[in-house]
């Protein structure tokens, strides 16, 4: 049990209780090699980073509520030599928000995709084709198996 004495200021304060494990020295981890190599970045794969690409853009360019409705699923994911194919699905709840996302004559998405594919290619360090579908899908957040999927 541990309890401080002395409750006015400048008066001191002790700990009473507080006990040593017995006969033990100071605590001591063994010691672990690097989780990853020093120039990695993060420990997610590409295919994760394609999907969280599409999600910062969403967020960024509808200021709507929107974003928070919505969820980005990586279909495919394919190497072509120096060109990776990207197929990608944003799922949302409400054909109003689809609208949104799509925006005027498609402009939004067109913004949102582009400069997705923009971050990926500086990243992955070469070139990249994107394309990205947005389907209502009612429910998608109650659904088990669409959060699954989804990899909540």
């Amino acid at each position: 049990m541990l309890s401080v004495r002395g409750d006015r200021p400048g008066q001191r304060r002790e700990r009473i209780g507080a006990r040593p494990a017995a006969g033990r020295g100071p605590c001591r981890f063994a010691r672990a090699g690097p989780r990853l190599r020093r120039d990695a970045l993060t420990d997610r794969d590409e295919r994760f980073l394609a999907a969280e690409f599409v999600r910062e853009k969403i967020f960024r360019l509808s200021g709507e509520e929107v974003p928070y409705a919505t969820s980005v699923a990586v279909d495919k994911f394919e190497h072509d030599g120096a060109l990776r194919r990207i197929f990608v699905t944003v799922f949302v709840d409400r054909e109003s928000q689809r609208a949104i996302l799509l925006g005027e004559g498609g402009s939004r998405m067109k913004a949102i995709a582009t400069q997705a594919r923009a971050d990926m290619e500086r990243l992955f360090g070469g070139r990249v084709f994107l394309e990205v579908w947005v389907r209502v899908k009612r429910g998608w957040a109650d659904d088990d198996r669409m959060l699954e999927r989804l990899g909540y």
